[in-house]
């Protein structure tokens, strides 16, 4: 029988062991689990491979999966009429006897937004196809994964994307220190400064993954192998250096803030010993950083790839405008205020000061609420310990949830979280605080998803419009691999920037 040792074998092993060319223990070692595990299993084990492979990566674009997505119609650009005022000059309503009333104005304005094409690529090889087999479908995979990579990095150009608003400039404001102890300062010497100025997408792949590395001038080679044209990652000119510190002992650290740049929404700092040689020394969302130690980043301010000494890259022409360079724009009418350097967030006992101003004006200007706050998770943190150590009470309010009596009389769930804000100017309107995960740190966004005008002819203030849906496609196969591209046309439309608004540059902390 096939399970049977043969007079062969057993004389075959027999001998060897004679000759010492294996011992008992080698044959017991040769079937026996011998330790276990994927690292100790020399014998006949099977090898538990659990089925399919675990996807232990984030997906997440809140703003994408909530807002509306609408057929265009072709074209290279969406365009709209909008009516944004009317009786301009407030003409006064009487009329004498017998007599017409006067000509009021109306204020018109004409829109429109560029479509734009979005999508990533990834490749598999004939032999993935044939390892997998019975494992996992590969090319269902690649496609999922690139689908959800494509709706993340989507997430991010309806967030900052910076096209049409235009290039955000060389930093030129004033730059000011102050040396403070602090026994874990190592920096030594003379320090200098330069700062450049970034848009949403800068400070998010400044920070992304927790490396350290902004982008200048951006020339990359597509999957075909075509070079595209240079376009930029989000980072403006850089300022001239300025000298905060000379002769620095150890043991103290130097708090330096400048004063915010209009539109940005972060900042690369550049700091070392010489003015001709500075590192990337943090990427922050607000005008101040706290220098304790020499400059950590791989990149310095004259890298040539960078390439931002003498030029701006804060433009990216691959890309349609999101929110944060759409409403930070002057004449957009949205609300926006950047506050100071080194502002935090200041509650008055009834709220937050720098919400409440934003939602007087809401109220004030445009007779309206936004319906979402979005922030950070700092911001979050922020606006939870500002409410909760109010001392007077006012500022909060505990809801007790009555479902299930038997079950909160028996459990305290510890932790507080304010995940509303009650608008004063509307009566008591509660206002969601939503978590975004790439929000930029010091950054506020009201948002709004309706209009509550009479015949506005806007049922969604802001909206993807696109003339091609996310679509797959497969290339023609030059060599024995699986091409596959995940791509959409779209532009992000926002009808009424008015409802819309944004607080920035705030500091951490509470005052």
């Amino acid at each position: 029988m096939p399970n049977r040792m043969t007079k062969e074998t057993i004389e075959l092993l027999n001998k060897a062991k004679a000759e010492g060319q294996i011992s008992v223990d080698d044959l017991f070692k040769a079937w026996s689990q011998s330790g276990g595990g994927a690292a100790g299993g020399v014998g006949l084990v099977n090898f538990d491979l659990q089925r399919p492979a675990k996807n232990l990566f984030p997906v997440l674009s809140p703003l994408r999966n909530t807002i509306p997505r609408v057929q265009g119609n072709g074209g290279i650009s969406t365009d709209w009429k909008a009516v944004t005022d009317i009786n301009v000059n407030r003409l006064n309503i009487g009329v004498s006897e017998g007599r017409r009333g006067r000509v009021m104005d109306t204020m018109t304005v004409e829109k429109n937004a560029k479509y734009r094409g979005i999508g990533l690529e990834d490749t598999v090889t004939f032999e993935s196809t044939y390892a997998d087999d019975g494992f996992d479908d590969v090319l269902a995979k690649a496609v999922t994964n690139l689908l959800s990579s494509v709706m993340v990095a989507e997430e991010q150009v309806i967030l900052g994307g910076n096209n049409e608003s235009g290039a955000i400039g060389q930093y030129t404001g004033a730059i000011s220190s102050a040396t403070v102890a602090d026994a874990a300062g190592t920096i030594t010497g003379d320090v200098h400064v330069r700062i450049a100025a970034l848009t949403h997408e800068g400070f998010y792949y400044g920070q992304d993954g927790g490396q350290l590395r902004v982008r200048g001038k951006q020339s990359l080679t597509n999957a075909a192998g075509n070079t595209e044209d240079d376009f930029g990652g989000g980072t403006g000119q850089i300022s001239a250096a300025t000298q905060v510190e000379t002769g620095m002992s150890a043991g103290n650290r130097i708090d330096v803030s400048w004063e915010p740049h209009p539109r940005a929404a972060g900042y690369a700092v550049f700091w070392g010993s010489s003015a001709a040689s500075l590192a990337l020394g943090a990427v922050v969302g607000d005008s101040t950083v706290s220098i304790l130690a020499d400059a950590a980043g791989t990149q310095n301010h004259d890298d040539a790839d960078l390439d931002i000494v003498s030029n701006d890259w804060s433009v990216n022409g691959l890309v349609f405008d999101g929110y944060l360079s759409d409403l930070t724009l002057p004449g957009s009418g949205a609300y926006y205020k950047q506050v100071p350097a080194g502002e935090q967030l200041v509650g008055d006992g009834a709220g937050i000061g720098q919400i409440d101003e934003a939602l007087r004006w809401f109220w004030n200007v445009r007779k309206l609420s936004p319906q979402e706050i979005w922030v950070s998770a700092r911001e979050l943190e922020n606006i939870t310990n500002l409410i909760v150590t109010n001392q007077n009470g006012a500022a909060y309010h505990f809801t007790l949830d009555g479902a299930n009596p038997a079950t909160s009389k028996r459990e305290i769930m510890a932790g507080t979280v304010v995940v509303s804000y009650l608008n004063k100017f509307t009566k008591g309107g509660a206002i969601p605080i939503m978590l975004h995960p790439t929000l930029p740190e010091g950054t506020i966004l009201f948002r709004s998803t309706s209009i509550p005008y009479a015949n506005n002819n806007v049922p969604r203030p802001s909206e993807i419009r696109y003339r091609r849906e996310y679509y797959q496609t497969e290339w023609p196969r030059r060599e024995r691999v699986y091409e596959y591209g995940v791509y959409a046309d779209e532009v992000l439309v926002n009808y009424a920037p008015f409802a819309f608004g944004v607080i920035s540059n705030l500091a951490d902390g509470i005052a």
